[in-house]
Formats: structure tokens, sequence, C-alpha cells
């Protein structure tokens, strides 16, 4: 099988791509119309912006990937620091050991579908999941339970057929049509030997099951998962991004395309959050709770724009500390200091209205350290709301056996109270 080599471009920069077509432009356009995100800034023919958005897709036959700048220029490090990234988050169920163990990778869609049809055949190989179906028919036989007032009604004047009832064993349940649905498209788009030959073992095992039926997203409403089904509901997750990030018909065939979407802003807040929650004793032994995405303030008292601070800290001592993440590089240009004043306006809101009770009003404005300028930076207010400016190193191999002292030892530096 052939390997087509992706075309890797960093967000944020501008990139001139000779290999894309006016058609492939055109794809490029309506997906950015069709999902109400300017994944692309398209700002010449052939010359194109990536935004904030890591990004897979699959158009007309070529792979274009767009991945973070904040891990630096390798991909292969890039690529893995991103799946550790999502394996911290609630986006996809990855575990950490199956990415230190990973070949070398730099293709981030032949990565989602290796990760998903590992899981995917072992669990088919431990348990392929079936059901028993009831089925009514008016047989030759009475060798099943008689459907005693069915039976009347229908043979009264046959003497020679029972209307019975039975259980079947079925193999297609709603579960297995979806699963067989995805292994037959990315056997189209898969350019992985290794991917190949492991989605083609899935799809012998599924042989049998008839996916005709699986016509919209709609149907996955009616898949539930219980105690004897639950260890599919991991691969799930991965499935339905896999199937449906190009659900809408760009071109008129419903499988021509494909993309994956991930926005690094989301992403940097998620994983900050949840490193701090899986590791706070480490970082800080005095923290007694982790609360992400609190929304309970407003600028007005009558309800009028909701605050919605990334990560708050609570604190043993009753003392609290909110974190905002800004997903974005510091600009020496900017008169405050490398940093936005609405950025800082923000934060001044939150300390009026998150401190309101303590006397320690302390905020931390976190961005990534794509140069490692370890920046830092203070501003205090007559009000005393004190707004902390710091950055985060995360341009080394998380992959390595260190790279958790590594961040905890970061993180260490960035979220310690400051007297």
């Amino acid at each position: 099988m052939s390997k087509i080599k992706p075309i890797t471009i960093k967000e944020y920069r501008t990139t001139e791509l000779w290999d894309l077509s006016s058609k492939d432009i055109l794809e490029i356009e309506k997906i950015n119309e069709l999902s109400k995100t300017q994944i692309f800034e398209i700002k010449a023919h052939n010359i194109i912006k990536a935004k904030q958005y890591v990004w897979i897709v699959k158009i007309n036959n070529k792979n274009i990937q767009v991945l973070p700048k904040i891990f630096g220029d390798e991909n292969e490090k890039i690529v893995k620091n991103l799946l550790y990234m999502l394996s911290y988050t609630k986006k996809l169920n990855i575990k950490e050991a199956d990415i230190a163990n990973m070949w070398k990778i730099d293709d981030l869609f032949e990565v989602f579908v290796y990760i998903f049809v590992k899981e995917l055949l072992n669990i088919l190989k431990k348990d392929f999941k079936k059901n028993y179906n009831i089925i009514e028919e008016n047989s030759n036989f009475l060798k099943w339970k008689l459907l005693f007032s069915k039976h009347i009604k229908t043979n009264l004047f046959n003497k020679s057929k029972f209307f019975v009832e039975y259980e079947k064993m079925d193999e297609n349940i709603l579960l297995n049509i979806f699963l067989k649905a995805v292994v037959e498209k990315l056997l189209k788009f898969t350019n992985s030997k290794q991917n190949y030959n492991l989605l083609k073992k899935c799809d012998f095992i599924l042989k049998d099951i008839d996916n005709k039926i699986f016509r919209n997203s709609k149907m996955l409403n009616n898949l539930n998962f219980n105690r004897q089904n639950k260890e599919y509901k991991n691969v799930f997750s991965l499935w339905k991004i896999l199937y449906f990030w190009n659900s809408p018909d760009l071109s008129g065939n419903f499988d021509d395309n494909f993309s994956i979407l991930f926005d690094m802003n989301l992403l940097f807040e998620e994983f900050i959050a949840e490193f701090i929650k899986r590791n706070k004793e480490e970082i800080d032994g005095n923290i007694l709770k982790v609360n992400s995405q609190v929304s309970n303030k407003h600028v007005f008292n009558e309800h009028k724009f909701r605050l919605k601070p990334d990560i708050i800290l609570d604190f043993k001592d009753r003392t609290k500390l909110v974190i905002d993440t800004k997903y974005k590089k510091l600009d020496k240009e900017k008169n405050y200091n490398w940093v936005s004043s609405q950025d800082i306006y923000q934060m001044f809101m939150y300390g009026m209205r998150y401190f309101v009770a303590f006397e320690e009003k302390n905020i931390i404005l976190l961005y990534p350290d794509y140069d490692r300028l370890n920046y830092k930076n203070k501003y205090i207010s007559e009000e005393n709301v004190n707004i902390y400016i710091r950055t985060i190193n995360l341009n080394f191999d998380l992959s390595s056996v260190e790279w958790r002292k590594k961040l905890i030892c970061e993180m260490k530096n960035v979220f310690k109270r400051e007297k």
C-alpha cells in the first residue's frame, strides 16, 4: 500500500501550498462555511493561514494536517505531545502507555485510526456482542411458544400451521452496525499497511453485519451503554469523531472528505485543569479543590454578562486562586508589557466578583511559553487585585520518563501562591 505523506501546516502560520488545486481550495471554503468556524483564512490562491485549530482533513485524496506550534518543529514529537494532552482530557480515551509504545508517528490521522482499531480488535476478540431478538412467525412446526390468540386468528382454517414465538441470536445489533460502518469507511481512507491489516481483521469478525440500514447520526440516540457493553464506550467516543466530523455533504459524496478538529484554546485549558487535579498534592499540598469552568457570577446583579474563569483553586487555609489560560503568544508590541489590555480588564473583573469575602485577590494569567522566555510580571490594583502573568513550557518530549516530573516542576513555579 503506497504511503501518502500528509501536508503539514503549523497553526497561525501563513503557508503557500502549491499542492492544492482550485477544487481543493473550494472544498476548504465549504468546510469553513459548514462548520461555522474559520478554520483557515484564505489570503490568496494557494496561500492560507491556519487558525488555532488542530485539524486533520482528507480532501480529494490529499491529507492535510494542522499541528500545534507550542511543541517545536519536529512533527513526531508534536503528534505525541498532542496525544498526551488529549489523554488528560475527556475528548478521547487514550492510554499514556499506548502512546509511549507507539511506533514512529508523524501522521495524526493514522495515529487516531490505530488507537481506534487496536482497542476495537482487542474487544471484538474477547467479547463480540450479540443479542436475542424476539421472532414471531407462522411455522410448520410447533416447537416454540404457541401464541394462542394469534394462532386462532391466523390459522383458523389451516391446521398445518402454528403461530409461534421464539428467541433468535442476532449479530445485527445497533452497536455492531455502527462499528461495521466505521471500519468500512476507514478501510477506504487509511494509507497505513499496519492499520489496513488491523481493520481487515475487524471487518472479518463483523463480516455478517449488515450496515446498510445505517443512515445518519440520529440513530446514535437509540444506542445505550450498560454493564454488558460498557467496554465499548471508550471506543465509541473515538468512533464518533472518526465517522461524523465529515457528515456535512461537502461535495455531493458523503465519503469523499474526512476531517477531525480540535480547538487548541479549549484543549490547553482542559489539559491544565486536569493535570492540576491529578497532581495537586505534588504541585501544592495545600490545594483542597480544583474547580474548572465555574460560571456562577455575573458582571451585574441582574444576571447579565456571565463570568466564567477557567480554573479556581480552593486552598485548605481558606484562600482562593483564579487561573485563566490564554492560548496565545505574548506580544512584545503590546503596550502593557506584552499582555493585551482586554485580558487585564477581564482578570480585574474576576478579582472583583470572585473574591468579595477575601482579603487576598490572586489571579494568574497563564500563557504557553513558546520561546522559553519564562516571562513573569505582576499588576496590583488599588482594590488589592493581584494579577500575575505566567508562562508554562510544554516544548519538551512529554513521552519521556521524566516528563511528568518536569511538568509538575513547571506548574509549581507557575501556581505557587504569591505572598
